[in-house]
C-alpha cells in the first residue's frame, strides 16, 4: 500500500528563534563532500542540491536531489559525525545553515518546530522507502 506521498510537504518553518546563517552556493560549487565532519544541517530556501556518494569503484551515484524547504545534512541530530554524502549546488542556491547544537536547543524548546521538523523527516522517510521499494520491483522484472 502506498502513502501517495510524491514529496515530503512544503512546511513552512518558523526559523525566528534559530541563530542562522545565510550562505549562497553557485552551480557546480560543493556545499559539503563526503566524509566532511558533520555539525551543521541546512535548510534550502532557493536552489537545488544533488546528494551523491561515490561507490569502491569510484563511480559517482545521485541518492537524491533537494530543493526549497527542505533539510540536508540532518544526520548530524543523530549519531552522524562525519558526513555520508556530497552535497552540491545545481543551481544557484541559498541555505539556512543551523549548527547541530542550536537545532537540538530549539527542539527541545519549541514544540511548533519539533512537531514541523518532525513531521517533516517521518515524511520524507516515507517517500524514501516507497522509493526503494519501487526500484527493488522494477529490478526484479
Amino acid at each position: 500500500m502506498r502513502s501517495n506521498i510524491d514529496a515530503p510537504p512544503k512546511i513552512s518553518f518558523n526559523f525566528a528563534g534559530l541563530v542562522t546563517l545565510n550562505e549562497s552556493f553557485e552551480t557546480g560549487e560543493t556545499i559539503f563532500s563526503e566524509g566532511d565532519t558533520a555539525e551543521t544541517l541546512m535548510y534550502i530556501q532557493r536552489g537545488f542540491v544533488k546528494l551523491s556518494t561515490t561507490s569502491k569503484a569510484y563511480k559517482e551515484a545521485i541518492v537524491d536531489i533537494l530543493g526549497p524547504c527542505e533539510f540536508l545534512g540532518e544526520g548530524c541530530l543523530g549519531s552522524q559525525n562525519i558526513r555520508m554524502r556530497t552535497a552540491t549546488a545545481i543551481i544557484p542556491t541559498a541555505l539556512l545553515v543551523i549548527k547541530r547544537s542550536e537545532m537540538i536547543r530549539a527542539l527541545h524548546t519549541d514544540r511548533a518546530l519539533s512537531y514541523c521538523f518532525l513531521s517533516y523527516l517521518i515524511s520524507r522517510n516515507i517517500q524514501l522507502e516507497e522509493e526503494f521499494v519501487d526500484l527493488e520491483c522494477s529490478a526484479q522484472t
